[in-house]
């Protein structure tokens, strides 16, 4: 198998038309790419259990309105990228700071 950086030629893979994207059922959503991708245009269309917020924003204020009555849970993206916002600081400082390691601090009596 050669590997192509895509999903594109996998071949248990099925083509879905970019108009039927949002009705196709699934457990857990994660946008991941772009802001404002959930709309009240394809809020009603969604069928998933879980949307993880995976992008900054991805859905819009009256989309989670509509998924909150669709009673579908979000996981907001400040929740959902918390960790990772997080170890992003901390590079930045170890960087900014010349550090070359995390120390470890030993809690004995």
């Amino acid at each position: 198998m050669q590997l192509q950086g895509s999903i594109v030629s996998y071949a248990d893979a099925e083509t879905v038309a970019a108009d039927a994207f949002w009705d196709t059922p699934c457990d857990v959503m994660i946008p991941a790419a772009m802001e404002q991708q959930i709309t009240p245009a394809n809020a009603h269309h969604i069928q998933v259990r879980l949307v993880i917020e995976g992008a900054k924003g991805p859905t819009t204020p009256e989309a989670d309105d509509i998924l909150r009555e669709r009673n579908i849970l979000v996981v907001p993206d400040v929740i959902a990228n918390a960790g990772g916002v997080n170890v992003s600081y901390f590079v930045w400082v170890q960087g900014f700071s010349s550090f070359s390691g995390m120390k470890t601090i030993s809690m004995q009596n």
